[in-house]
């Protein structure tokens, strides 16, 4: 309707941890990008991204960071 991507930040929240596998499950909405870590590899620095493809092919390479580059 208005055109705008909706971001789910899973990071803080824990596989599980609310009821459902990610939070974003208890509204009746489907995130564009779904972004988390630190749960997912039991403390080891792993992140991860879930998006549709046609979404990721339009990200130029390199042009991302993180907070795990030391």
């Amino acid at each position: 309707k208005y055109d705008i991507l909706l971001i789910a930040d899973e990071v803080q929240c824990g596989f599980g941890r609310t009821g459902r596998f990610f939070a974003v499950e208890h509204w009746d909405v489907v995130p564009d990008i779904l972004v988390m870590a630190k749960g997912m590899a039991s403390g080891f620095p792993l992140s991860g991204l879930a998006a549709p493809l046609a979404l990721m092919e339009k990200w130029i390479p390199g042009s991302h960071g993180g907070t795990y580059g030391g």
